[in-house]
Parts: C-alpha cells; structure tokens; sequence
C-alpha cells in the first residue's frame, strides 16, 4: 500500500503505527537481548531459574525479530496480493511464541513451588532436568500449532480451538494462579514458624528470597495472562460467535487492540526483571555501559585517524 495515497488524516495515523510499531520492535529486541547477554556474562545469573527466564526471553525475541514486523507489513499490505500463505504462517508462529511462552511460565510457576515446598528435592534437581524441561514446552507448543495446522486441512478447526484455549491457555492460568498462591502461603508459615537463632536466620533469608522470585515470576505471569486474554477470548468469539464481534473500524480497533497488548508483553518482561531483580539490573547497567564506551571509543579513534590524515 502507498502511504502517500491515502488521505491526510489516515496517512498521519497510519504513520504514528509504523513510527509505533518500529519502537516496539526495538523495545523487544533489545530488551530481550539483555536478558540473554546477562545471563551469558554474568554467571552469578547462571541459576537453574533463569534457565526458564532465558528462553522465555528467546521467545519474546521472535515476537520482536518477526511478529511484529509482519503484523505491520500485513496491516498496509495491498491484500489483492496472494499473501494468504503468508498470512497462515503469521497466524501459527503467533500461535507457536503465545504458547511456548505459556508453557515456560507453567514451569516455572512449578519449578518455584518446589523451591519452597520441598526445597531439599529440588536441591537435588541437575541443570538437566531444566533444560529437558525447556525442551518440553517448545516441543508441546510446537504440537499444538501443528494440532491447529492440520485442523484446517481436515475440518475440525472449531475442535482445535477449544483444545488450544483450554489446554494452551485456561489450565494454564488456572495452574499458574493456584501454584502461586500456595508459594506466597506455604512461604509465609515458613518464615513465621523459624525461630530467630542465627542458623534458623538463614533459612528465613533464603525463603524470602525464593519468595521475592516468585513474586517476581508472579508479577510477569499476571501481566502476560492479561496481555494475551483478549487475544484468546477473540479467537472463540472468532469461532463460535462471529456475530458477536462490531463491524467495519470497530472490529479493526478490537483486533488492533488485542495485537497491541500480546506484542507489548514481549516489552515489558525485561523491564520486570531489571525492576526486580538486583543483579539483573546491574548487569543492564554494565552491559548499556559497556556498548557505550565501545562506540564512544570508537568515535574517538576514528575523529584522531581523521584528524592526523589532514
């Protein structure tokens, strides 16, 4: 589409979503990248944990580095186009990034619970044991998109959709919300129940220090359940009861909207961990620090080859 053919009005609006657009793109890129590049140079964030909060980052990576880019190439694309494999491939890679972020915050939503439940156990638990865990919520969100492929080849999309809203996003939340309120819980009667002798001391210090990473796990699962809440309410509204939606640019703004709100999620989960998180936020610092000085050093080199040549 040929921005310059609309008129004024919808050309200025259609300008302020691409200038957006673009600005979240790099939020999430470059937020993401941070989580990523901290925990590879800081080994101290080198946690079982984290192994969770990596990849999930990963994921939040691929919203930001395709998601949204084609979500804002589709929206001014001329649809006259053959686009509609294109447009399929987009539908199932948001699908895929939704529940494979899902599923790692299920995880560890699991994973912290039995860090204050049974804390000797999951002392015992190897880096192995995460990483397969990983493995298995790319692996089950991989098979619930190839579940929605193949429901559209054979005619059961509407089976499909219940199964992914059920499975990929209702228990999930459901589980999440009930695992963590058990953590907060089950962390309170622990530290009210430690005596105040030095050695007992430490075990209420490492159990509201689980408590404040659950917290802030809790914080970005409640952000991302309401973030992609709409999106999944409009995918059965979409199946069973497309009546139900307005139509022309009311429809429009709710699809708009719902897109908005996911692709922010990939955002802000950054931000919570750098808020929360101490040495999450130090080695931001350091890191923005780091490239700073490098492009600053850089700048410096080449005005003195500059110089000295003239």
């Amino acid at each position: 589409m040929n921005l310059t053919s609309l008129p004024v009005q919808s050309r200025q609006s259609a300008y302020v979503f691409l200038v957006l657009s673009s600005m979240l793109a790099v939020l999430i890129i470059t937020g993401n990248s941070l989580v990523i590049a901290a925990y590879r140079k800081n080994t101290r964030l080198q946690t079982r944990t984290n192994v969770f909060i990596v990849s999930l980052a990963v994921s939040d990576l691929l919203v930001g580095g395709i998601s949204v880019p084609i979500w804002t190439y589709l929206t001014f694309v001329n649809y006259e186009q053959d686009l509609d494999g294109f447009f399929e491939f987009f539908i199932n890679f948001d699908r895929f990034s939704a529940l494979a972020s899902i599923f790692h915050l299920t995880a560890i939503s699991l994973e912290r619970y039995m860090a204050i439940s049974r804390p000797f156990d999951h002392g015992m638990l190897s880096f192995r044991f995460y990483k397969y865990m990983v493995i298995t919520a790319w692996i089950t969100a991989g098979a619930m998109t190839i579940l929605s492929v193949f429901s559209k080849l054979f005619a059961f999309t509407a089976v499909s959709t219940v199964i992914v809203f059920t499975f990929g996003f209702l228990l999930q939340a459901v589980l999440m919300l009930t695992v963590y309120v058990r953590i907060f819980r089950t962390a309170r009667a622990l530290i009210d129940r430690t005596p105040n002798t030095r050695t007992e001391e430490s075990i209420r210090n490492r159990v509201r220090e689980e408590r404040k990473v659950a917290l802030t796990v809790s914080v970005v699962t409640i952000l991302f359940l309401l973030a992609w809440l709409p999106f999944f309410v409009m995918s059965m509204l979409g199946q069973f009861c497309m009546h139900c939606f307005p139509e022309g640019d009311a429809q429009n703004t709710l699809v708009t909207f719902a897109k908005w709100m996911h692709y922010t999620n990939s955002g802000v989960n950054p931000l919570v961990y750098a808020f929360r998180d101490k040495e999450m936020r130090c080695s931001f610092m350091k890191l923005i620090r780091i490239r700073g000085s490098e492009q600053g050093g850089l700048r410096r080199s080449h005005f003195a080859v500059e110089f000295m040549s003239r």
